[in-house]
């Protein structure tokens, strides 16, 4: 490492540090300003949108229950403010890898499918993410069904369609005549 790489990167960290909010630094809030983005992006935050939030804000910056409440209320105030998608990427795109704002991404579909269901406007939100984020594109239905069967979802599907396939099974046995056996005579 080159001395002025050393410095650049000792600036970098002293204005992180001057640049916490509510204990959060930037790159935290934008993080948690975008998965609020998406749990709002069909005009309400389900219970399951929030659980989902929390819980990815809790495993991706180490938090207790206590802080990601904290930095889920900091990413609304911010919302409530001036705070664009834009910046929030710009912020992300500059202070994280290309690994962490993949991971980050995947963290945006699990809060807008944790409702169990794609919302139009929140299939346009992950793409104009994956873009703001300068995330190459990922194949759509790849990740659809790595989130799907991370939520179960996949899994109640299939339970539904095994118990049709059963109940269409059963339903032609109970139409079919029942073949008579001829009786047998003994010689």
């Amino acid at each position: 490492m080159t001395k002025y790489t050393y410095l650049v990167d000792r600036v970098k960290r002293a204005a992180l540090t001057d640049a916490r909010v509510n204990d959060f630094d930037e790159t935290e809030l934008a993080a948690a300003v975008l998965l609020v983005n998406a749990a709002k992006m069909d005009g309400k935050m389900s219970e399951a949108e929030r659980q989902s939030v929390l819980g990815n804000l809790r495993r991706k910056f180490n938090l207790q229950d206590e802080g990601a409440e904290k930095l889920m209320n900091a990413a609304q105030d911010q919302n409530g403010k001036d705070a664009s998608l834009y910046t929030a990427a710009q912020t992300l795109e500059n202070n994280m890898s290309l690994r962490q704002r993949q991971e980050l991404l995947g963290m945006v579909r699990d809060v807008v499918y944790s409702d169990g269901h794609l919302d139009p406007l929140e299939q346009a939100l992950l793409s104009q993410m994956a873009s703001m984020l300068n995330v190459p594109a990922d194949n759509p239905a790849a990740a659809r069904a790595r989130v799907a069967s991370v939520l179960g979802v996949v899994r109640e599907r299939q339970k539904q369609h095994q118990k049709e396939l059963d109940e269409a099974a059963e339903a032609l046995k109970a139409d079919k005549p029942k073949m008579q056996q001829a009786p047998t005579s003994a010689a």
